[in-house]
């Protein structure tokens, strides 16, 4: 079985776009995957609002402690073998789950990481965009996913500064000698990072060509009016994102 790992705090307006993309993957139990979403006690019943109460494991984040040290304790936790981080305000394309299990697995016991050499950034206002590639990082950190062979080399997450900890993550596992694999993709097949004005990360430095497709498109109708609902929520309160097309 492979974990999901969702981590998230005063972004219950973001998540239903990342919730959504994890439920169009299909049926879950096939697909042995579980979400584990993970939130302070105060916001447990907007993000659960979100969820329907479908699908989805909720434990409460523990105050202070950062996101690498909340995945090394569901690490610890867990009983399986394979995991990945299931970004909060993302979509995911609807064969991530099937594809990174498939990479996994292929490696058999050997340390490995998977993830997406390239992804689009978008901005939720304007849901325009660009298509980058991970030069010179490999992978996308917003889709990481590893076997419990390459925490145990790298000595897990603990301790590493966030945002940044997925790719130090990864690049102690390669210096270890363990795997990197990358998923290819195009438009729909790919990671969308949505730029909203909260966002962790900055996006101002990333540059790509500009995207030639239309979300609506790629997604599912519910993924979609997710999008369209976390737009109408940023235009209301006027929020601009940091990084525009």
């Amino acid at each position: 079985m492979i974990t999901c790992i969702c981590i998230s705090e005063g972004r219950p307006q973001l998540f239903p776009i990342a919730y959504q993309s994890w439920l169009d993957q299909g049926d879950y139990r096939k697909l042995r995957a579980m979400l584990v979403l993970i939130v302070p006690d105060t916001e447990h019943d907007a993000y659960w609002e979100a969820t329907g109460g479908r699908g989805a494991v909720g434990l409460a984040r523990e105050e202070g402690q950062s996101v690498p040290n909340e995945i090394d304790y569901m690490v610890r936790m867990s009983i399986n073998n394979y995991f990945m981080t299931w970004d909060d305000d993302d979509w995911s394309p609807p064969d991530r789950i099937a594809r990174t299990a498939a990479a996994l697995k292929e490696t058999g016991k050997e340390p490995v990481v998977v993830s997406y050499n390239k992804g689009f950034f978008v901005n939720l206002r304007s849901l325009n965009g660009h298509l980058v590639e991970c030069d010179p990082w490999p992978l996308w950190g917003g889709c990481l996913a590893w076997n419990r062979a390459a925490w145990d080399l790298a000595g897990g997450f603990h301790n590493r500064t966030c945002p940044g900890y997925d790719r130090s993550f990864v690049e102690d596992v390669q210096a270890r000698g363990g795997k990197v694999v990358t998923l290819e993709g195009g438009e729909g097949t790919l990671p969308v990072a949505f730029s909203h004005g909260k966002n962790v990360a900055t996006f101002l430095r990333h540059q790509g060509r500009p995207m030639e497709g239309d979300l609506r498109k790629w997604m599912s109708a519910e993924s979609f009016a997710a999008v369209k609902r976390a737009q109408a929520w940023l235009i209301e309160r006027r929020i601009f994102p940091q990084w525009a097309v």
